[in-house]
């Protein structure tokens, strides 16, 4: 699955705007400059935040979210627990 689908998948079960403004104050916290991931691509914390909503609404564990989505880049299961839990 593409990324651009997940995305989609986490807009349409948040109320219109919501997502948007959680990444907005999310990414206003400082423990957001400590997100770990090798390839920190632009636009990394915005994804993160996205995939930790996917997490918690598909329910699916570390390992078989990572693999299940390409996301344009690599991020290992200890970088995007690690990720989650500061989100």
């Amino acid at each position: 699955m593409q990324y651009s689908a997940v995305k989609y998948i986490v807009e349409e079960a948040l109320p219109s705007g919501l997502l948007d403004e959680l990444k907005e104050l999310l990414l206003k916290e400082p423990k957001i400059a400590k997100l770990w991931g090798s390839q920190q691509v632009t636009g990394f914390a915005h994804k993160m935040i996205t995939l930790s909503l996917y997490k918690d609404l598909s329910g699916l564990g570390y390992d078989k979210l990572l693999s299940s989505i390409d996301f344009g880049f690599h991020i290992n299961s200890k970088s995007m627990q690690h990720n989650v839990k500061l989100i």
